[in-house]
């Protein structure tokens, strides 16, 4: 049912994406508001004539209501799947052309090999171009988080004055040692934790302009939290 209302609510949505489950439940439910329309009808069934009028008229009124949401629709469908929004022209070249919409409606998120791109901003990417770029924006702003060492933390440390120091005993040294080491990794998990929360952050405004879907935004939070 939220797929469906989502098509009413993103009718003027020509450039954001939508998945295959979107897609197909939407148009399930047209399907279900079709038969709904037929029940409607019944009371004029007495009269043949007045029933497939007041049929086809509320079946001429719904797809008044639903044909630009329906069109809209399809062409976030094309976008995920890499191709261009254009395909959706194959629909005139019944019955082969139509047959190859449908099969291009029921691939997976970024199935082309090719993808259409519209732009130089990106648009009409697939899901997993998307992903990389994000990836690799983040590598060189932050780094590979792999290669985060203490050794980063050492560049801020002052440099130590030359000259002697009283010796110390053995174990306030040890104590010290111990309380450098918890600071410094006390700064490498806030960095780290920095590090998911930009990526995180990309990730949400990829999903408010529509580039990726709510379960795939869903997913790759939940493997940027899981990391180590």
């Amino acid at each position: 049912m939220k797929e469906y209302f989502q098509m009413f609510t993103r009718a003027f949505d020509f450039k954001g994406r939508s998945t295959v489950r979107e897609f197909w439940m939407a148009m399930l439910f047209n399907l279900v508001a079709d038969v709904f329309f037929a029940i409607v009808a019944l009371p004029f069934i007495g009269d043949l004539n007045i029933y497939v009028i007041a049929y086809d008229s509320l079946v001429v009124l719904y797809c008044f209501l639903a044909l630009v949401p329906t069109l809209s629709l399809i062409i976030r469908r094309l976008r995920d799947t890499g191709r261009s929004g254009w395909n959706m022209l194959l629909a005139l070249l019944f019955p082969i052309g139509f047959a190859v919409l449908i099969m291009y409606l029921s691939q997976p998120s970024g199935f082309s090999v090719k993808p259409w791109i519209a732009n130089l901003g990106g648009e009409g990417k697939t899901v997993e171009q998307l992903k990389k770029e994000v990836d690799e924006q983040n590598t060189q702003t932050y780094g590979d988080q792999n290669d985060i060492t203490d050794v980063d933390y050492k560049i801020d440390e002052p440099e130590q004055k030359e000259q002697k120091q009283p010796e110390k005993p053995q174990q306030p040294i040890e104590a010290t040692n111990d309380t450098d080491n918890l600071e410094h990794q006390k700064m490498l998990e806030q960095k780290k934790m920095e590090y998911k929360k930009k990526r995180i952050a990309e990730l949400e405004s990829l999903k408010q302009e529509g580039k990726i879907s709510d379960e795939e935004y869903s997913e790759m939070v939940s493997k940027i939290l899981n990391e180590k």
